[in-house]
């Protein structure tokens, strides 16, 4: 592994302690779990810091097992099984679940993502097998969470709590503390007695009855005692602990001052406020009274003009002022005050004038109780200058309604009583008594009752034709648009406020209830009023869902006039057609008929409505909702901004149309230039994959516009392929052959044909896989006893499964039977798929199925064996008998032998033949040490690739977090710089690879056969120096010539055996030298066809890759242009 990865698991384990790795033992017998890079840089909650950060030999060490081979051992996968790590911890593995054991704490399961293979730079050293998990086995991870930066620290805390969450020793030293506190100040209060305050004549709260002075003297000291105490010890934390808090959060020493204020008034607050109640007991109580008795009041009785503006300010008002009861914080409930103040006041030309009648509205219907009790706690215990300033005004402000309230309770009471009854006799349709009490007074018909509903929306449908013959106003009519009415009524309603001024009835027919829908919202409902009053209504408001008008209209699929009525709204709020010309066409058009547009395209360029203003809670567009060719044309014709933007689901418009098979719209937004057809959802699935899906008139009508149908999703490598094999979409699928697709792997090393979940797909995929040759070895097959197979395929259908130890030994035959045909060898050095057993190595299954079929290949190309019988048995044949074929062979061998004596002239000189196959060996042996070379560089740059591809995604991810950037656009930009530069092609690098490894295993096989000449001439040599020393032996003359008959016939008997020996030795060399000369003509015509076929099928592997990584190129370049449009687009500011 030459590049570092961005997996801070992997740099530490590969890169810094190879000697951790050096000292485990064999590849083979580990397995290694490494958390996904994701996870290393999210935050460990148990100790607050980065996991990347705190990498420990430890931490490695508890995510490597040791697999340990038990003989007795019976094996199944349907089993969980207990592993060890190599530091002494377990855990249990079952599928792809890891659930930590002996040793772990604070982890239940941790998933297993997908495995890999990791070589090391060394030649011979066989791979390290990796799995990922989604996280690390230790520690508590805090999902979405990235390096703590200031930024994120100081958005975390906020009170007290986040403080001693994140600095644990602070809660540690000073939460002792604060329980002392409270406990001395329980028992003070204990022996302390309150007695109520008397009634106070005037509205001043600060006159106190004696005993109530000195409860509160009491209650202030004692809390400023614990104020002070808790600051002292604070003072006393260690000086690193404070400064380490300041440089990471930027909180100051008066920041968690105020926190500790905080935290010690909101753990006080339910026993002081208690005490306080007490105190103003009589004074709340005198309050509550008159509040009860005015509570029907009206705000246009109260001496100002109740217009819609100021009825919606108050609303809100009234909102925020019971937040001032609901705070515990002295601070809070001023601040709950002041914002109340701020919304009476806002816009408000008579300023203070509206103010005083405004906040009695708010105070009588906020039902906020102990008042009194609330400003004392404000004015007691905030700490801070709550007389003067804003917060002064605001005080007394509200000192003065409430003593206005109690101050004027008669005549309110009766201005209160009497709109009750007028309210009964409403609810109770008492028709005569309403008109009674309008004939002596009409300006009741202005008042509202609790809830803000005015007597014209209470009243039922004859009261209500009753009060529409009255004089009517726009606070009268409020909310009446709404209601549930007859279309009868609703006319006459729409008659009379189409009577009032202009900016009324804009008010009043886009006045919203409390769901925050206007008319316009529920204009489905009254869509024959449409052409009256849609010119008139607020199109892009949204409502408390989210929805603007325009949605809602937009998904009234089934109206006859949908088109219509679309294009109408967007020509008007696009074109901003005046009164005269709108009139005139609702006078003259009916709704069925539409208006001539040809005038108003011109004013396109005027103004265009931003897709951004209409988009719902799920994150759509108008381009994603409607469901017409017409309307979808009324849309891109009269919107702009970003036809491409994805919902909270990850879905352009292009995506919704493809994923709903909706295909007018699909060959609409396929012809626009504005639509990206590369777009990606969530997944990083684009439109082809989403096509794949779907009906063949869809899939070849995203064909016929240029889309790839070979395009990777980004995060998991799968093709339109992939995902017509899965669904089982048939039609599809086999258009996808006839077009010629690539079959490629995903980032789990699955091709199409691994993922179909029936038979029938499955057969097609096969043979498609076996299109073009005769048989391939498809795939890998394990049993539940944890056997390994492979599926051999052949084009006539059939298919057999070969364990790894049969193909080896098939080769053993071959090498055996055809010596000189330079069978490649296995390349096989791999650790079993089934260290995990119940979740076996995808990886490891992958590249041994590649190996072997590199292996058939190369058996099925050579000239000499490829119509061998035995070879085609073992590829065709379920069951082969190992001792026939032995026999055979040898039977073959014999044969062979005895052809090659007959027929072949031995070779007389073999120093030639020595040097020219040394020659040819050794020029061999620079092309394999090149490959090998080639191999490991090829491989770093695949490592190196991914490792780029991962970094990309973390820098995408981790960018979301920047929320400046992301407001800007430019984290678009850089997501869609970052999907362009990904490795879509995870198989291309790594069929490179196999290539080579493919090709240096025939290079191995005729190495191995090279050997054949130095080995007969070895044998030659021998004979030859058996035979010359026979001569020799037979040549001497014995020194003492004896003439006895029995020393004469033991040297006849000795030269008669030397004579044999070298009758023998002489048929060998003979034997030899044929073989030699048998051999030398074999491995000569060898050497001439690997040299042509070697340069064929290099020059085929080089263009092939070349040819698909120029695609890859220009995918790649098509992504950076969208980069940089998207950039510059930004910059413009659009």
């Amino acid at each position: 592994m030459n590049c570092p990865p961005p997996n801070q698991f992997l740099h530490h384990l590969f890169l810094k302690s190879n000697s951790l790795l050096a000292n485990c033992g064999s590849p083979g017998s580990l397995v290694i779990l490494a958390p996904v890079a994701s996870s290393l840089n999210a935050i460990d909650g148990e100790t607050g810091s980065v996991y990347a950060d705190d990498l420990t030999d430890e931490f490695v060490q508890s995510h490597i097992l040791r697999i340990t081979h038990n003989k007795d051992e019976v094996l199944d996968r349907s089993r969980a099984r207990v592993y060890n790590t190599i530091n002494g911890k377990s855990m249990v593995i079952k599928e792809d679940v890891v659930y930590p054991h002996r040793g772990f704490k604070g982890v239940k399961e941790v998933r297993i993502l997908h495995d890999s293979l990791f070589w090391l730079d060394h030649p011979d050293q066989p791979p390290y097998l990796v799995y990922f998990l989604d996280r690390p086995l230790s520690g508590a991870l805090i999902p979405d969470t990235y390096l703590p930066t200031r930024s994120y620290l100081k958005e975390k805390i906020k009170d007290w709590s986040g403080l001693t969450s994140t600095y644990k020793s602070i809660g540690n030293a000073l939460n002792p503390v604060f329980a002392k506190l409270y406990g001395e100040f329980n028992e003070a209060l204990d022996r302390e007695t309150i007695d109520p305050a008397p009634t106070l004549a005037t509205g001043s709260f600060r006159s106190r009855h004696n005993s109530s002075s000195s409860t509160l003297q009491f209650l202030r000291i004692r809390v400023d005692l614990i104020l002070n105490t808790a600051m002292q010890a604070f003072q006393l934390l260690p000086q690193t602990t404070l400064h380490t808090i300041s440089v990471e959060s930027h909180l100051t020493g008066t920041d968690i001052e105020k926190l500790i204020e905080s935290h010690i008034l909101n753990d006080l607050y339910d026993i002081i406020f208690f005490k306080l109640i007490i105190i103003t007991e009589t004074r709340d109580e005198e309050i509550a009274a008159a509040v009860d008795r005015a509570k029907f009041v009206d705000i246009s009785q109260l001496g100002t003009i109740a217009t819609l503006d100021l009825r919606k300010r108050i609303k809100s008002a009234i909102s925020k002022f019971k937040d001032f009861g609901r705070e515990h914080e002295p601070y809070d409930k001023i601040c709950a005050l002041m914002e109340t103040v701020n919304v009476l006041m806002l816009n408000s030309e008579k300023s203070s004038d509206d103010l005083i009648p405004s906040l009695v509205y708010v105070v009588l219907n906020a039902g906020v109780s102990n008042l009194s009790a609330n400003i004392l706690w404000i004015r007691e215990f905030a700490f801070m200058d709550v007389d003067g300033g804003e917060f002064g005004f605001a005080l007394s402000t509200l000192e003065a309604v409430i003593y206005h309230i109690t101050s004027s309770i008669t005549s309110l009471g009766e201005v209160s009583e009497r709109n009750q009854r007028f309210l009964e006799a409403i609810g109770g349709d008492d028709e005569m008594r309403i008109k009674e009490m309008v004939e002596a007074n009409i300006d009741l018909l202005e008042t509202r009752n609790g809830s803000g509903k005015t007597p014209h929306v209470l009243a039922s449908p004859a009261i209500l034709q009753y009060f529409l013959g009255k004089p009517c106003t726009a606070s009268s009519l409020s909310g009446l648009v709404l209601s549930d009415i007859s279309s009868e009524l609703f006319a006459e309603v729409l008659n009379r406020i189409l009577e009032l001024s202009q900016k009324e009835i804009c008010d009043v027919l886009n006045e919203a209830d409390g769901e925050g829908k206007t008319l316009a919202h529920k204009i489905p409902e009254r869509l024959q009023f449409f052409d009256q009053i849609y010119y008139e209504l607020d199109w892009n408001r949204l409502d408390k869902q989210g929805n603007t008008p325009l949605q809602l209209l937009a998904r009234i699929y089934d109206h006859p006039l949908y088109d219509i009525l679309i294009e109408r709204v967007l020509r008007t709020l696009t074109c901003g057609l005046d009164d005269e010309s709108d009139n005139d066409e609702r006078s003259s058009d009916g709704p069925g008929e539409d208006h001539d547009s040809t005038s108003t395209v011109s004013s396109l360029t005027k103004y265009r409505i931003p897709l951004a203003k209409h988009i719902d809670s799920k994150g759509n567009t108008l381009a994603h909702i409607v469901s017409t060719p017409a309307s979808l044309e009324s849309v891109f014709r009269y919107c702009s901004g970003d036809f491409n933007k994805s919902n909270d689901k990850g879905l352009t418009p292009l995506l919704i149309s493809i994923k709903f098979a909706r295909l007018p719209l699909v060959e609409y937004m396929l012809a626009r230039p504005e639509v990206d057809s590369e777009a990606r959802d969530s997944r990083g699935h684009s439109a082809i994959h989403y096509a794949a899906r779907g009906s063949l008139a869809l899939f070849n009508m995203c064909v016929r516009a240029g889309l790839d149908i070979n395009d990777r999703a980004s995060g998991s490598g799968i093709t339109a392929l992939h995902i017509a094999s899965r669904e089982g979409n048939t039609a599809v699928l086999k258009r996808l052959i006839e077009l010629d697709a690539e079959e490629a792997w995903d980032w789990r090393g699955f091709r199409a044909g691994d993922v179909v979940k029936n038979d029938a797909i499955r057969g097609i995929m096969d043979d498609w896989a076996c299109s073009g040759r005769e048989v391939r070895v498809l795939r890998g097959h394990i049993g539940e006893d944890c056997s390994v197979k492979y599926l051999i395929k052949s084009k006539s259908g059939g298919g057999v499964l070969r364990s790894v130890k049969e193909f080896q030994k098939l080769r053993h035959w071959m090498v055996t039977r055809y010596p000189a045909a330079g069978i490649a060898t296995l390349h096989i050095h791999m650790p079993s798929p089934c260290q995990i057993h119940s979740r076996p190595s995808r990886a490891v299954l992958l590249a041994v199925t590649e190996r072997l079929d590199a292996f058939i290949t190369a058996c099925l190309e050579n000239d000499e064996i490829k119509e061998n019988p035995w070879l085609w048995e073992f590829l065709l044949s379920p069951t082969i008998n190992d001792k026939g074929v032995a026999d055979k062979i040898e039977s073959e061998m014999e044969l062979e032998r005895r052809r090659v004596w007959k027929e072949e002239k031995a070779l007389s000189s073999h120093e030639s033949t020595r040097v020219f196959f040394a020659h040819a060996r050794e020029q061999i042996m620079k092309l394999s040490s090149t490959y090998r070379i080639t191999e490991r560089k090829t491989r770093a740059v695949k490592d190196g690739s991914l490792h780029l591809s991962v970094a990309y995604g973390l820098v995408g991810k981790a960018l979301t977090h920047f929320q400046d950037l992301k407001q800007s656009g430019y984290v678009k930009a850089i997501e869609a710089m970052s999907d362009s530069l990904v490795a879509r092609e995870p198989s291309l690098l790594y069929q490179l690879i196999e290539d080579i490894i493919s090709l240096d295993a025939r290079i191995q096989g005729l190495l191995h056969s090279l050997t054949i000449p130095n080995t007969l001439i070895g044998r030659i040599e021998h004979y030859t120096l058996e035979l010359e020393k026979g001569e020799k032996t037979l040549s001497k003359t014995p020194r003492l010539q004896l003439n006895l008959a029995m020393l004469v016939d033991s040297h006849s008997r000795r030269k008669a055996l030397i004579r044999d020996d070298m009758m023998a030795a002489h048929t060998e060399l003979e034997h030899a030298g044929s073989e030699l000369r048998h051999n030398e003509i074999l491995l000569a015509d060898n050497l001439s066809s690997f040299y042509r076929k070697h340069e064929q099928g290099a020059i085929g592997i080089i263009s092939k890759f070349c040819g698909r990584q120029a695609g890859i190129e220009r995918t790649r370049l098509r992504g950076m242009e969208k980069a940089l449009a998207i950039v510059k687009s930004v910059s413009r500011g659009e």
